[in-house]
Order: C-alpha cells, then sequence, then structure tokens
C-alpha cells in the first residue's frame, strides 16, 4: 500500500500507522496532491513548548464583532473580500451537486472496478457543477462554537489508492457554525481560500502547510478591520496540542494546524510590518498559486518564511494576548 517514493520522514510516520489510518491517510493526501509530511524544525520539545505556552494563555481581549442578519450577508462580505485580494480572477472551481450524484450511481457500481477508473474519473470532471467559489452553496448552523470546513466529495470512499492519486475531487461541501458575525465571514474566507488551492491539485507539496493561505487571509481580513488576530484561533491551537500525538490522520491535522499556524503567523508578520510593494508581492505571489503557476512551497521560499522564525512571532503573539 506504501508509495516507497516517499521521502524517509514522511514513509516512517505512514509505516507506523495502523492500515485503516494509513488508508485514511493516504486517500486525503493523494485527492489533493501532496506529496510529503516533513516537519523542518519542529519537534518534541518545540511542540511541547507550545502546549506550555498555550495551556498559561488566556486571552484578554473578547472582540463584540459586528453582527449580521443572514447568511447572505456573511457570503456577501466574503465575496467581496475575496475579489479585493484575487482581483476576480480564477475563482472558479467545480462542485457536486445532486445532478452529479444520481449521473453516477445511475451508470456505476458500488464497486468500480479499477479499469474503469479514467472513464469515471472523466466522467465526474465533465458532470461536475462549475461556478465561482464565492457562490458553492454553504451550509450553516448557528452555535456558541465556532467551527468551519470545507469537504471534497471523492464519490467513492473505499477504492484502490490509485483511483483518489487519479481523481481531481470536486467541492462536495462548505460548512460554518457559529455567530452571525464578523468571525464567520473570516471562517467563510478561510475556507473559500481552501476552495480556491483545490484548484490546482499539488498546488501545497507538504501536507502540513495545507492552512497557511487560509489562516494568513483571515488574518489579512481581521487586519483590514483594524482588529488583532481572532482569539478562538489561539484556543483552537490549544486544542490541536492535545492531538498531536495520535498516529492518524486526526494527529496530521492536528499538526497541520499548529505547523501551518507558525507559518501563516511569520508570513502575516513580514506583511503587516513590510511596505505596500511588499504586501502587494506577497498578495500576487498568492494569486500565482491560485493560478497555478507556482507551489505555496515555492512562495513560502522567496520570502524566507520559515518554522523557526514562525514559533518566535506565534509564542510573541501568545504573550500580548495574555
Amino acid at each position: 500500500m506504501l508509495d516507497t517514493s516517499f521521502d524517509t520522514k514522511t514513509y516512517d510516520l505512514l509505516n507506523s500507522m495502523n492500515k485503516n489510518d494509513m488508508y485514511d491517510t493516504l486517500k486525503y493526501m493523494y485527492s489533493r496532491g501532496y506529496t510529503n509530511a516533513r516537519e523542518s524544525f519542529f519537534s518534541t520539545r518545540i511542540y511541547k513548548e507550545l502546549e506550555d505556552t498555550l495551556n498559561d494563555y488566556s486571552p484578554k481581549i473578547v472582540h463584540n464583532f459586528k453582527t449580521y442578519k443572514s447568511l447572505e450577508d456573511i457570503k456577501k462580505k466574503g465575496k467581496k473580500f475575496i475579489l479585493k485580494y484575487t482581483k476576480g480572477k480564477n475563482l472558479i472551481v467545480s462542485y457536486s451537486d445532486y445532478s452529479l450524484k444520481s449521473y453516477i450511481i445511475d451508470n456505476y457500481d458500488m464497486d468500480v472496478e479499477e479499469e474503469l477508473y479514467p472513464e469515471l474519473i472523466d466522467k465526474i470532471n465533465k458532470y461536475s457543477s462549475k461556478c465561482k467559489i464565492y457562490n458553492v452553496p454553504v451550509n450553516y448552523e448557528e452555535s456558541n462554537l465556532r467551527c468551519s470546513y470545507i469537504k471534497l466529495d471523492y464519490l467513492y470512499n473505499y477504492l484502490d489508492l490509485s483511483y483518489y492519486k487519479m481523481i481531481h475531487a470536486p467541492i462536495g461541501e462548505l460548512h460554518l457554525e457559529g455567530k452571525m458575525d464578523e468571525s464567520l465571514v473570516s471562517s467563510c474566507i478561510h475556507e473559500m481560500y481552501h476552495g480556491l488551492m483545490y484548484r490546482n491539485k499539488g498546488a501545497i507539496e507538504n501536507v502540513l502547510l495545507e492552512e497557511v493561505p487560509s489562516i494568513f487571509m483571515q488574518k489579512v481580513y481581521m487586519n483590514d478591520l483594524g482588529l488583532e488576530d481572532d482569539t478562538s484561533r489561539l484556543t483552537n491551537l490549544k486544542y490541536a496540542t492535545n492531538h498531536i500525538d495520535k498516529n492518524n490522520l486526526g494527529g496530521i491535522h492536528a499538526k497541520t494546524y499548529l505547523y501551518s499556524s507558525a507559518y501563516a503567523y511569520h508570513l502575516f508578520n513580514l506583511y503587516k510590518h513590510g511596505s505596500e510593494d511588499v504586501q502587494e508581492e506577497i498578495i500576487d505571489s498568492l494569486n500565482k498559486i491560485i493560478k497555478g503557476d507556482c507551489t505555496l512551497e515555492d512562495m513560502l521560499k522567496k520570502f524566507s518564511i520559515n518554522a523557526y522564525d514562525g514559533v518566535k512571532v506565534l509564542e510573541k503573539e501568545l504573550s500580548y494576548s495574555h
């Protein structure tokens, strides 16, 4: 099952999982074009230091965010932000709707033979709906807790892993939970940027960096409002430290949140304190990833963004939030 082309660290990580957890993790990585899960600089000691800092953390500021009357108002605010920073370019994405699912159910068995994978994927590409990212349907639940996610629709969940290597899966769901306020707008923007990254499979090579663009653009949004980072993000970081030892996809997601945050905070620190030219260059570079002209790793290397400096920025932010 395990591809020997993985680098040693990624191979050892995946090989330490049980069969089911390895399958779930590989399916997740292959479907998005991730080729590694390397941790640069981060170690058990670094995670422990962050955990200790986060355990002492309690935010001193609770924002009284502006409230909105409807989900449409939330989406309009997110759309305005997306259009501003992408200049309205390269926003078309694929998503899975009822017509696509009906076609697949009517024409293919539940257990598709491997030889039919190319044909099946061609049909998925052909019959997926196309729209701009801000027009993807959103499921919303009012809640005192804030949660958001975007899912890809594989159409089939238990095929051979070669299927997930081949498929460029459409968006299946964009889900938001929370109160109708600015924090929900930022969550909406966060998930829209995930959707834009999915336009080009392999735009991000390291699974542990997949949250960088979304977290960074959320911070840009809050900065545009003249607000500090939403304190719920730091609370989520605290939650993630409690799950990094899990030897499964959940553990990968926890590490991803911490690792990506370090890079995103370092990038945002450069953006916030940079000149207008620097800010424009960072946004342009992000748009090149969306277009498919470069990878996230190319962008991070260009601006010398790294985990070591990112942790320092993150710890400094935490100390200011007490």
